[in-house]
Protein backbone atom coordinates (compact mmCIF):
# COMPACT_ATOMS: atom_id res chain seq x y z
CA UNK A 1 0.00 0.00 0.00
CA UNK A 2 1.15 3.21 -0.78
CA UNK A 3 0.15 6.22 0.88
CA UNK A 4 0.73 10.19 0.59
CA UNK A 5 1.27 11.50 4.02
CA UNK A 6 0.92 15.02 2.95
CA UNK A 7 -1.49 16.74 0.63
CA UNK A 8 -3.13 20.17 0.17
CA UNK A 9 -6.57 20.23 -1.66
CA UNK A 10 -6.86 23.91 -2.87
CA UNK A 11 -9.58 26.19 -4.42
CA UNK A 12 -10.42 29.17 -4.78
CA UNK A 13 -12.58 30.35 -1.51
CA UNK A 14 -9.29 28.51 0.47
CA UNK A 15 -6.82 30.27 2.25
CA UNK A 16 -6.62 33.36 1.13
CA UNK A 17 -8.88 36.15 -0.98
CA UNK A 18 -9.67 35.06 -4.35
CA UNK A 19 -7.42 37.92 -6.54
CA UNK A 20 -4.57 36.89 -4.20
CA UNK A 21 -4.47 33.20 -5.80
CA UNK A 22 -2.10 34.35 -9.15
CA UNK A 23 0.51 35.86 -7.03
CA UNK A 24 0.64 33.18 -4.96
CA UNK A 25 1.44 30.43 -7.34
CA UNK A 26 3.42 32.50 -9.20
CA UNK A 27 5.51 32.92 -6.01
CA UNK A 28 5.92 29.69 -5.07
CA UNK A 29 7.15 28.82 -8.65
CA UNK A 30 9.10 31.61 -8.74
CA UNK A 31 10.82 30.27 -5.77
CA UNK A 32 10.85 26.47 -6.18
CA UNK A 33 10.27 25.73 -10.15
CA UNK A 34 12.73 28.56 -11.55
CA UNK A 35 16.11 27.49 -9.67
CA UNK A 36 15.38 23.93 -11.34
CA UNK A 37 14.85 25.74 -14.92
CA UNK A 38 10.92 25.24 -14.88
CA UNK A 39 9.14 28.00 -16.24
CA UNK A 40 5.07 27.65 -16.41
CA UNK A 41 2.50 29.96 -18.11
CA UNK A 42 -0.01 31.61 -15.30
CA UNK A 43 -2.90 29.03 -16.63
CA UNK A 44 -0.85 25.96 -16.11
CA UNK A 45 0.14 26.92 -12.54
CA UNK A 46 -3.75 27.91 -11.58
CA UNK A 47 -4.08 24.51 -13.59
CA UNK A 48 -1.80 23.01 -11.03
CA UNK A 49 -2.92 24.52 -8.08
CA UNK A 50 -6.45 24.56 -7.95
CA UNK A 51 -8.94 21.59 -8.09
CA UNK A 52 -12.26 22.83 -7.42
CA UNK A 53 -13.70 19.37 -6.46
CA UNK A 54 -10.91 17.01 -6.07
CA UNK A 55 -11.20 15.50 -8.74
CA UNK A 56 -7.23 16.74 -9.79
CA UNK A 57 -6.33 14.88 -6.98
CA UNK A 58 -7.73 11.27 -7.22
CA UNK A 59 -6.81 11.35 -11.10
CA UNK A 60 -3.26 11.82 -10.16
CA UNK A 61 -3.27 9.74 -7.05
CA UNK A 62 -4.31 6.74 -9.63
CA UNK A 63 -1.77 7.80 -11.89
CA UNK A 64 0.87 7.25 -9.64
CA UNK A 65 -0.34 3.65 -7.73
CA UNK A 66 -1.22 6.14 -4.59
CA UNK A 67 -3.96 3.97 -2.64
CA UNK A 68 -5.04 6.93 -0.01
CA UNK A 69 -3.67 10.44 0.64
CA UNK A 70 -4.15 12.52 4.14
CA UNK A 71 -5.39 16.03 3.39
CA UNK A 72 -3.69 18.42 5.50
CA UNK A 73 -6.06 22.08 5.16
CA UNK A 74 -3.96 25.37 6.26
CA UNK A 75 -5.07 28.05 8.34
CA UNK A 76 -3.09 31.53 7.32
CA UNK A 77 -5.60 34.57 7.70
CA UNK A 78 -4.29 35.56 11.05
CA UNK A 79 -1.09 36.01 9.54
CA UNK A 80 -2.32 37.06 6.17
CA UNK A 81 -4.30 39.17 8.52
CA UNK A 82 -7.19 38.89 5.93
CA UNK A 83 -9.84 36.04 6.15
CA UNK A 84 -10.28 33.64 2.77
CA UNK A 85 -13.46 34.36 1.30
CA UNK A 86 -14.59 30.97 2.87
CA UNK A 87 -14.40 30.39 6.90
CA UNK A 88 -12.36 28.13 8.36
CA UNK A 89 -14.55 25.88 9.97
CA UNK A 90 -16.35 25.61 6.62
CA UNK A 91 -12.95 25.06 4.69
CA UNK A 92 -12.46 22.14 7.24
CA UNK A 93 -15.98 21.06 6.77
CA UNK A 94 -15.26 20.49 3.08
CA UNK A 95 -12.50 18.63 3.23
CA UNK A 96 -14.01 16.15 5.81
CA UNK A 97 -16.78 16.09 2.89
CA UNK A 98 -14.41 15.02 0.50
CA UNK A 99 -12.99 12.53 2.51
CA UNK A 100 -16.52 11.28 3.20
CA UNK A 101 -17.10 10.56 -0.33
CA UNK A 102 -14.34 8.93 -0.97
CA UNK A 103 -13.60 7.25 2.35
CA UNK A 104 -11.34 4.13 1.01
CA UNK A 105 -8.50 6.91 -0.48
CA UNK A 106 -9.16 10.30 1.58
CA UNK A 107 -8.33 10.52 5.10
CA UNK A 108 -8.83 14.26 6.16
CA UNK A 109 -7.02 16.12 9.27
CA UNK A 110 -8.40 19.23 11.14
CA UNK A 111 -6.27 22.72 10.91
CA UNK A 112 -7.08 26.07 12.29
CA UNK A 113 -5.08 28.66 13.83
CA UNK A 114 -4.94 27.72 17.31
CA UNK A 115 -4.68 31.47 18.54
CA UNK A 116 -8.44 31.25 17.34
CA UNK A 117 -11.66 31.34 19.59
CA UNK A 118 -13.23 28.10 20.53
CA UNK A 119 -10.54 25.92 18.55
CA UNK A 120 -11.07 22.75 20.33
CA UNK A 121 -14.53 22.69 20.26
CA UNK A 122 -14.34 22.71 16.44
CA UNK A 123 -11.55 20.18 16.67
CA UNK A 124 -13.83 17.77 18.82
CA UNK A 125 -17.04 18.23 16.21
CA UNK A 126 -14.65 17.64 13.62
CA UNK A 127 -13.27 14.55 14.89
CA UNK A 128 -16.62 13.35 16.87
CA UNK A 129 -19.49 14.58 13.94
CA UNK A 130 -17.16 14.78 10.81
CA UNK A 131 -14.76 11.80 10.66
CA UNK A 132 -11.41 13.75 10.57
CA UNK A 133 -8.57 11.50 11.54
CA UNK A 134 -5.79 13.99 13.63
CA UNK A 135 -4.78 17.64 13.01
CA UNK A 136 -2.43 19.66 11.52
CA UNK A 137 -0.92 23.27 12.83
CA UNK A 138 1.26 25.69 11.31
CA UNK A 139 3.55 27.50 13.46
CA UNK A 140 5.47 29.57 11.61
CA UNK A 141 1.87 31.65 11.13
CA UNK A 142 2.87 33.46 14.74
CA UNK A 143 2.74 30.60 17.56
CA UNK A 144 5.09 28.35 19.29
CA UNK A 145 4.41 24.52 19.38
CA UNK A 146 4.31 24.62 22.83
CA UNK A 147 2.36 27.92 23.65
CA UNK A 148 -1.08 27.58 25.70
CA UNK A 149 -3.03 27.99 23.11
CA UNK A 150 -2.64 24.56 21.65
CA UNK A 151 -2.57 22.78 25.04
CA UNK A 152 -6.17 22.05 24.64
CA UNK A 153 -5.93 20.25 21.03
CA UNK A 154 -3.29 18.24 22.16
CA UNK A 155 -5.30 16.87 24.96
CA UNK A 156 -7.99 16.08 22.17
CA UNK A 157 -5.27 14.64 20.60
CA UNK A 158 -3.99 11.95 23.45
CA UNK A 159 -7.04 11.37 24.57
CA UNK A 160 -8.15 9.88 20.92
CA UNK A 161 -4.83 8.30 20.42
CA UNK A 162 -4.85 11.10 16.86
CA UNK A 163 -1.28 12.43 15.73
CA UNK A 164 -0.43 16.14 15.05
CA UNK A 165 1.19 17.08 11.66
CA UNK A 166 3.73 20.23 12.03
CA UNK A 167 5.47 22.15 9.69
CA UNK A 168 9.23 21.86 10.33
CA UNK A 169 11.35 23.26 7.45
CA UNK A 170 13.32 26.34 6.07
CA UNK A 171 10.59 27.36 2.92
CA UNK A 172 9.35 30.54 1.62
CA UNK A 173 5.90 30.53 3.68
CA UNK A 174 7.71 30.21 7.00
CA UNK A 175 10.85 33.22 7.44
CA UNK A 176 10.13 32.55 10.85
CA UNK A 177 11.56 30.10 13.45
CA UNK A 178 8.66 28.76 14.95
CA UNK A 179 9.32 25.97 12.60
CA UNK A 180 12.40 25.16 13.83
CA UNK A 181 12.92 21.45 15.21
CA UNK A 182 14.36 22.68 19.02
CA UNK A 183 10.93 24.35 19.43
CA UNK A 184 9.36 20.57 19.33
CA UNK A 185 12.20 19.28 22.02
CA UNK A 186 9.54 21.62 24.61
CA UNK A 187 5.80 19.72 23.27
CA UNK A 188 7.53 16.44 23.38
CA UNK A 189 8.62 16.97 26.81
CA UNK A 190 5.96 18.78 28.08
CA UNK A 191 3.11 16.12 26.33
CA UNK A 192 5.13 12.72 26.54
CA UNK A 193 3.35 10.11 24.07
CA UNK A 194 1.51 12.52 21.83
CA UNK A 195 2.05 11.23 18.47
CA UNK A 196 3.78 14.47 16.12
CA UNK A 197 4.83 14.08 12.44
CA UNK A 198 7.50 17.11 11.59
CA UNK A 199 6.36 17.71 7.95
CA UNK A 200 9.72 17.87 5.86
CA UNK A 201 12.02 16.52 8.30
CA UNK A 202 13.95 19.70 8.11
CA UNK A 203 13.17 20.85 4.66
CA UNK A 204 14.72 22.21 1.73
CA UNK A 205 17.73 24.19 1.18
CA UNK A 206 16.69 25.24 -2.56
CA UNK A 207 14.80 28.26 -2.96
CA UNK A 208 15.09 31.31 -5.11
CA UNK A 209 17.46 33.89 -3.40
CA UNK A 210 15.64 36.90 -5.07
CA UNK A 211 12.31 35.84 -4.09
CA UNK A 212 13.59 34.85 -0.41
CA UNK A 213 16.33 36.38 0.44
CA UNK A 214 15.98 35.68 4.27
CA UNK A 215 16.52 31.84 2.84
CA UNK A 216 19.79 30.14 5.05
CA UNK A 217 22.52 28.56 3.80
CA UNK A 218 22.61 24.89 2.71
CA UNK A 219 24.77 23.95 6.37
CA UNK A 220 22.01 25.57 8.23
CA UNK A 221 19.17 23.43 6.32
CA UNK A 222 21.64 20.46 6.30
CA UNK A 223 21.41 21.20 10.56
CA UNK A 224 17.74 21.59 10.69
CA UNK A 225 17.27 17.87 9.18
CA UNK A 226 19.64 16.83 11.95
CA UNK A 227 18.18 18.47 15.00
CA UNK A 228 14.81 17.16 13.55
CA UNK A 229 16.48 13.04 13.57
CA UNK A 230 17.82 14.23 16.71
CA UNK A 231 14.87 14.94 18.56
CA UNK A 232 12.84 11.61 16.82
CA UNK A 233 16.17 9.06 18.45
CA UNK A 234 14.95 10.96 21.90
CA UNK A 235 11.14 10.58 21.33
CA UNK A 236 9.33 7.57 20.50
CA UNK A 237 6.52 9.57 19.34
CA UNK A 238 8.48 11.79 17.19
CA UNK A 239 7.91 10.83 13.24
CA UNK A 240 9.18 12.63 10.24
CA UNK A 241 7.80 12.31 7.14
CA UNK A 242 9.90 13.46 3.20
CA UNK A 243 7.40 16.21 1.43
CA UNK A 244 9.41 18.60 -0.58
CA UNK A 245 12.24 16.25 -0.87
CA UNK A 246 11.19 15.57 -4.74
CA UNK A 247 13.62 18.84 -4.84
CA UNK A 248 16.80 16.83 -3.66
CA UNK A 249 18.60 14.28 -6.09
CA UNK A 250 18.51 10.92 -5.21
CA UNK A 251 22.01 10.63 -3.94
CA UNK A 252 20.84 13.03 -1.48
CA UNK A 253 17.43 11.79 -0.35
CA UNK A 254 19.26 8.00 -0.06
CA UNK A 255 22.33 9.63 2.04
CA UNK A 256 19.25 11.08 4.51
CA UNK A 257 17.19 8.06 4.58
CA UNK A 258 20.66 6.55 5.74
CA UNK A 259 21.67 8.80 8.18
CA UNK A 260 18.28 8.37 9.62
CA UNK A 261 18.80 4.79 9.33
CA UNK A 262 21.41 4.92 11.08
CA UNK A 263 20.23 7.18 14.11
CA UNK A 264 17.40 5.66 14.73
CA UNK A 265 18.12 1.80 13.15
CA UNK A 266 15.13 1.73 10.91
CA UNK A 267 12.68 4.16 8.59
CA UNK A 268 9.94 2.65 11.01
CA UNK A 269 8.41 6.54 11.78
CA UNK A 270 9.27 8.32 8.75
CA UNK A 271 6.62 8.66 6.31
CA UNK A 272 6.05 9.39 2.43
CA UNK A 273 4.55 12.44 1.08
CA UNK A 274 4.09 15.06 -1.42
CA UNK A 275 3.15 18.23 -0.26
CA UNK A 276 0.94 18.42 -3.49
CA UNK A 277 0.47 20.41 -5.30
CA UNK A 278 3.08 22.55 -4.68
CA UNK A 279 5.51 20.26 -6.62
CA UNK A 280 3.22 19.20 -8.46
CA UNK A 281 4.70 21.04 -11.88
CA UNK A 282 8.21 19.87 -10.54
CA UNK A 283 7.71 16.35 -10.41
CA UNK A 284 4.56 14.56 -11.20
CA UNK A 285 3.40 11.98 -8.25
CA UNK A 286 3.95 9.31 -10.42
CA UNK A 287 7.90 9.74 -10.53
CA UNK A 288 8.44 10.89 -7.68
CA UNK A 289 6.97 7.72 -6.11
CA UNK A 290 8.97 5.74 -8.74
CA UNK A 291 12.03 8.02 -7.54
CA UNK A 292 11.71 6.40 -4.33
CA UNK A 293 10.83 3.08 -5.50
CA UNK A 294 13.83 3.23 -7.22
CA UNK A 295 16.49 4.07 -4.22
CA UNK A 296 19.24 2.15 -3.17
CA UNK A 297 17.65 1.11 0.11
CA UNK A 298 16.21 -2.16 1.95
CA UNK A 299 13.13 -3.34 0.32
CA UNK A 300 11.43 -3.93 3.38
CA UNK A 301 12.36 0.11 4.82
CA UNK A 302 11.04 0.90 1.19
CA UNK A 303 8.01 -0.50 1.80
CA UNK A 304 7.49 0.79 5.57
CA UNK A 305 8.17 4.31 4.12
CA UNK A 306 5.78 4.17 1.33
CA UNK A 307 2.96 3.09 2.95
CA UNK A 308 3.36 0.81 6.48
CA UNK A 309 4.55 3.34 8.48
CA UNK A 310 0.99 6.15 7.18
CA UNK A 311 -1.35 3.66 7.84
CA UNK A 312 -0.44 2.39 11.73
CA UNK A 313 0.32 6.54 12.23
CA UNK A 314 -3.60 6.89 11.87
CA UNK A 315 -4.86 3.40 12.75
CA UNK A 316 -5.54 1.61 9.40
Amino acid sequence: MIIDAHVHWWKKGFLMPDEFWPAFTAGLAYAYYVPCGINMTPEELEKSFLDPDGSALLQRMDEAGIDKSILLPLDLAIVNQQEAPMDIVSINREYAELAQAHPDRLIAFFSMDPRRENVDKHFLTAVQDWGMKGLKLYPPTGFFPADDCCTELYRICLERNLPVVFHCAIAGMSPQDHGHPNNYRALAEKFPGLKMVLAHAGGSDVLNPEVYPFAPGKAEASSWFDQAVDLAADFDGVYLDISAWEVFDDQKIEEYLQRIINRLGSLDRVLFGTDYPIFFGMTSSRDWVNRIKGLNIPEDEKAKLMGGNAARLVGL
